[in-house]
């Protein structure tokens, strides 16, 4: 563990999702259809389907699109995950994961529920 920080967007629309780092350098998580591709940011054009560690990526998604009505704190297999609700709106402020093997907490900074385009998580 290395405390890095990453900064990216998060969009969410029904079954997609698409997580995209804001440095050039590293890449973009898209779901599709239950299957997960990384994009490179800096090469659009080369793109691989994740076809292993994808379940507790996919939990974490299905728990925000379901965001208020779950649990605040559940585990996956040997991930505790807790949601820390916005104490302003109906929104997510944290998400914290730790395990033996990673301790990583995602901070969402100015939120919003918005109309997102579908074409935003097309992959070419």
């Amino acid at each position: 563990m290395d405390g890095s920080m990453q900064n990216g967007f998060l969009y969410i629309k029904e079954d997609l999702a698409r997580y995209e780092y804001t440095d050039p350098q590293l890449f973009s998580l898209i779901k599709r259809s239950e299957k997960f591709y990384i994009k490179r940011n800096d090469k659009p054009e080369i793109v691989s389907e994740v076809k292993e560690n994808t379940e507790l990526v996919n939990t974490v998604i299905n728990m925000i699109s379901d965001f208020p009505n779950i649990e605040q704190s559940f585990q996956i297999d040997e991930h505790k995950i807790y949601f820390e609700p916005s104490k302003k709106d109906d929104l997510i402020k944290r998400i914290s994961i730790k395990s033996d093997q990673r301790n990583l907490s995602v901070y969402f900074n100015d939120c919003e529920n918005t109309l997102i385009d579908k074409k935003l998580f097309e992959i070419f």
